[in-house]
């Protein structure tokens, strides 16, 4: 029996055109990220791929982080203190 593992999972590697789509942003943009060596990437002779831990990785780097948590922190010492 076999089975379709597209189906199944998630891709290992993905293109830079896969990439660019999940990141909602063109492939040019990417091109720039792994020219800047921001994003690592596998070669199989001329073609290019992105392993999907990576991708993930880059997005939890750049994410900003939550404001509204220290925020809420300082009010309540404020709060306090007063």
């Amino acid at each position: 029996m076999t089975t379709n593992h597209a189906q199944s999972a998630p891709s290992l590697l993905m293109n830079l055109d896969e990439v660019a789509d999940e990141l909602r942003c063109t492939r040019r943009n990417v091109e720039r990220l792994v020219a800047a060596h921001e994003l690592p990437v596998v070669r199989f002779g001329r073609s290019v791929r992105i392993e999907r831990t990576v991708v993930e990785e880059f997005v939890a780097e750049h994410r900003e982080p939550d404001h509204r948590a220290t925020d809420h922190r300082a009010s309540e010492h404020h709060r306090r203190a007063g």
